[in-house]
């Protein structure tokens, strides 16, 4: 990825600007017109030159991306265009809310667990669900006939709905800003790129809520209907619960899943305040390793991540949840549908005075099984404790 996102510009941010410019009223001829709406990115920036441009993406013959400045008409800025280095630290600022508050996303990630979709061009994905089918035979010429099975499928799909978040630049204080040589205030995008972030990581946990387009709505971890619920044994934090316990339990869960035909690798995803408990030793003995230790000699399980949004539940009730959430990190499993990163845009003008920005992200979390109900997902819980 680009350093910066959009200045040197992505192909999402770009076909963002498309779906909201108007050029197609404008323009002498469709190329000409597609012209403008690429340019129309809605990341206008004041060159050194003192022109503005927007960078646009273009396809060479060899397939790949190139990055072209375009002038935006004349190129004489307006007085609420930033400048080409306010839009850097902008999207700095944006770039580390990204990667600090998402945990759990960027978790999935890092572990490639993405299907990238047309940002702005996609409002609903649908897949497929099968069951197991299919027989195989050994011979020497492959002549043999092998019963064919009639595949039994159904359809699924979801809307792809916009985070976004506005904040606005006052023209007074940037102007002010920049003739004191002094950096553009980011808090309030600071604050914006926040609200996206939290919003989404939440999102990816405890689902879209009330939220619905096209008759479907967008499952959580926590309320998707692919997956395996059991019964938590405690409250792992209770000094009565030993290393051993905990241990057996997680082993169990992965059987389980192992009989459904999901064979990992695993992710156990727990509420923070687990944390101290798993660094614990796990036998009351001299150099004993610690419960976490242990927990990650199972075979299968890849690694242990603690999810501070775990702490409480979905409705946002004062107590402590005893929970764990055992997933299956593959994509017949989870996905995230990516359309668009965390990115800023100008987006309408409020007087001379007031420039109003919307930070915006597409990720949205796929949680999925098969036809016959099998799936890479087991949550775990117990009645909550009062805090």
């Amino acid at each position: 990825m680009n350093k910066f996102i959009g200045i040197d510009l992505s192909a999402e941010a770009a076909a963002t600007g498309s779906i909201f410019g108007n050029a197609t009223e404008f323009a002498a001829s469709p190329e000409e017109a597609m012209d403008m709406m690429a340019s129309n990115s809605l990341r206008p920036y004041i060159a050194e030159d003192g022109k503005t441009y927007c960078t646009i993406p273009r396809i060479n013959s060899k397939g790949e991306v190139e990055y072209t400045a375009k002038m935006v008409g004349n190129g004489t800025p307006t007085p609420t265009t930033l400048l080409r280095g306010e839009w850097e630290q902008i999207d700095q600022v944006v770039g580390e809310v990204a990667t600090a508050e998402m945990n759990l996303v960027n978790m999935l990630v890092a572990a490639g667990l993405t299907i990238p979709l047309n940002g702005m061009g996609v409002t609903k994905y649908t897949w497929q669900r099968t069951g197991r089918m299919g027989q195989a035979r050994i011979d020497m010429d492959m002549t043999s006939l092998v019963d064919e099975d009639r595949p039994e499928f159904d359809e699924l799909s979801m809307p792809i709905p916009i985070i976004s978040s506005n904040w606005d630049v006052n023209m007074r204080y940037l102007l002010a800003s920049r003739k004191s040589g002094q950096p553009i205030d980011t808090i309030k995008a600071y604050w914006a790129a926040y609200a996206v972030a939290d919003f989404t990581e939440r999102l990816f946990l405890n689902g879209a809520g009330n939220f619905k387009s096209f008759g479907e709505s967008i499952p959580g971890l926590r309320t998707t209907d692919a997956a395996i619920t059991e019964t938590l044994s405690a409250d792992w934090t209770s000094d009565s619960v030993t290393g051993k316990e905990i241990v057996e339990e997680v082993a169990t869960w992965i059987q389980t899943l192992r009989a459904q035909h999901h064979y990992g690798p695993f992710t156990l995803l727990l509420p923070g305040r687990y944390s101290y408990k798993l660094s614990t030793d796990y036998r009351e003995e001299n150099n004993s390793p610690s419960i976490m230790t242990r927990l990650l000699e199972l075979k299968e399980l890849k690694n242990v991540e603690f999810v501070e949004y775990m702490r409480y539940s979905a409705d946002g009730v004062d107590q402590l949840t005893n929970e764990a959430i055992l997933l299956e990190l593959n994509k017949k499993t989870v996905a995230v549908l990516d359309g668009m990163p965390l990115t800023d845009f100008e987006w309408q003008v409020k007087g001379p005075i007031i420039k109003q920005h919307k930070i915006a992200q597409i990720k949205l979390p796929l949680f999925r099984s098969d036809m016959e109900g099998q799936t890479g997902i087991l949550r775990a819980s117990r009645a909550a404790t009062v805090e």
